[in-house]
């Protein structure tokens, strides 16, 4: 994101997301259709996964990752 245009930033981080969000819930449908057995550990390794690599992104477009803390 940048100060003079964070709408558009927040646009793509919100386009990404709901964009992984619709992928989870087809290969979540897809796994539970195939393979029931397996689904509850499956469902919670991917949705925790989600998780991690959704604030890794919200870090990253956030710029939190470039701030310097004073000394």
């Amino acid at each position: 994101m940048q100060p003079d245009d964070g709408g558009t930033g927040l646009a793509i981080a919100a386009a990404f997301l709901f964009g992984r969000l619709a992928l989870a819930t087809a290969i979540l449908w897809a796994y539970k259709h195939f393979a029931p057995s397996g689904f509850k550990p499956f469902a919670l390794c991917l949705a925790g996964g989600f998780l991690v690599l959704y604030t890794i992104e919200v870090v990253r477009y956030a710029g939190l990752h470039k701030a310097r803390r004073p000394a």
